[in-house]
């Protein structure tokens, strides 16, 4: 490698995160768009059809909004599916020949495979057609990195690396394991069923292990017992600039909520209007909320609650965060990294959240944009505090600006991983 070339860098997704609709498809747009900042090459592989049936997007709908973001896109299913009906039937034949022997050779039993729209496990993701195709691709491009969103993903490092082979990362977003845990507990079914034991067996793969927080990255330290490198990497606020106090303070509603309609966020809500909403218009009937989001299409409640407005559809989240004064994020359980609360800061607003929504999250001893509650009496308390007392809601908007400066601009928060692929490119040098 010459010694001033970009470094290469290699991204296995399954997420369409161009489209930037969910806070999971905006943090990984976010980190690729930072390493592109960085001067790297930059080169996606979406593991599957670009030209998908089930997309709402036709084919060319989709490479003209790559194009616009001027991402390098390489389709695994376009480039391998073959030309002409018969030989795809042929390929087609050879994929589930493929997938009943892995079956067959892991011991998994066919009734342990669910259908599509039920919880998986993770040898249910293998693919190992998708897994010497993606090697094939990998080996044309020649990255020093190769970075997996999600571990259900990991199949694609191969067994036996190759001399020199690229630095295999995983980008995780979740302890997937002690979700699946604080699900079950709560009664609800999570997308993939696995366990500890699973997680850290699928780890070991990798030569790097990117946790989303610093929580997690413990946690992950202590699954791998220091036998693999583990950073964290979060998500930065850049998604806007801050809404000028004087909108925040005249804004339309007082308080906003914002999410998608996964199963901890509907309980979420759903515990706000029955544990601390009936509560607050006791004491300040005028007070009145927006809840945004796919949410709203998961929320059911016998009568419409009194002063609360839906939006399920949200096409600018700019736009969004201009209607309320305070932003909530009341869940109580999930892992990972409450993205809401980041793009909340973000625009400027006052956060009030719960313990498990402040999970890896930097708390000021003063100045806090944000408040933590326990509990619902004190989540009530701290919305009574803010909405009747503006000097205190202004105090706590502007406090916003410096934590976002402090503890979320993208160089702070991509650091180790910069610094870690930087020091791939300096070892081939």
């Amino acid at each position: 490698m010459k010694k001033n070339s970009k470094t290469k860098v290699v991204i296995a997704t399954d997420v369409r995160f161009w489209h930037c609709s969910t806070g999971a498809q905006r943090r990984i747009h976010s980190l690729v768009d930072h390493l592109r900042k960085q001067a790297m090459e930059v080169t996606i592989i979406y593991i599957g059809a670009l030209d998908d049936p089930g997309n709402q997007h036709s084919l060319n709908q989709e490479r003209r909004i790559i194009a616009e973001q001027n991402f390098d896109v390489r389709s695994l299913m376009e480039d391998w599916y073959p030309n002409g009906w018969f030989n795809r039937i042929v390929w087609k034949c050879k994929c589930i020949a493929n997938w009943l022997l892995q079956g067959i050779s892991t011991g998994t039993p066919q009734n342990k495979i669910p259908p599509e729209n039920k919880t998986k496990y993770l040898d249910d993701f293998a693919n190992p057609l998708w897994a010497e195709r993606f090697q094939v691709m990998t080996d044309r491009i020649q990255p020093e990195a190769v970075i997996i969103e999600y571990i259900t993903l990991g199949y694609l490092v191969p067994a036996t690396k190759q001399n020199p082979a690229p630095h295999y990362l995983v980008d995780t977003h979740d302890l997937l394991s002690e979700r699946h845990r604080q699900f079950q507990l709560h009664n609800f079914e999570h997308w993939i069923r696995i366990t500890p034991e699973e997680e850290t067996e699928a780890l070991q793969r990798f030569d790097t292990i990117i946790a989303i927080q610093n929580e997690e990255q413990a946690a992950f330290q202590k699954m791998v017992q220091g036998e693999t490198n583990v950073i964290v990497a979060g998500y930065p606020t850049h998604v806007g600039n801050p809404i000028p106090l004087e909108r925040t303070l005249k804004a339309e509603f007082n308080l906003g909520y914002f999410g998608s309609d996964n199963p901890s966020n509907t309980q979420a809500i759903t515990w706000f209007l029955e544990e601390v909403w009936p509560k607050l218009l006791e004491i300040c009937p005028q007070v009145n909320m927006l809840i945004a989001g796919s949410v709203c299409n998961s929320l059911h409640p016998p009568t419409p609650p009194a002063n609360v407005s839906f939006q399920s559809r949200v096409d600018d989240i700019g736009s969004l965060y201009e209607k309320f004064q305070i932003a909530i994020n009341p869940v109580q359980f999930g892992t990972g990294l409450k993205i809401k609360n980041q793009e909340a800061l973000a625009f400027g607003k006052p956060l009030i959240v719960s313990q498990q929504g402040a999970a890896g999250m930097v708390i000021p001893n003063q100045a806090s944009p944000l408040v933590v509650t326990p509990s619902a009496e004190s989540m009530l308390k701290a919305i009574l505090n803010w909405v009747t007392d503006e000097n205190a809601l202004a105090t706590t908007a502007q406090a916003a600006t410096g934590y976002v400066d402090e503890h979320l601009s993208p160089d702070h928060v991509y650091a180790a991983l910069t610094r870690c692929l930087q020091s791939l490119s300096a070892t081939r040098s």
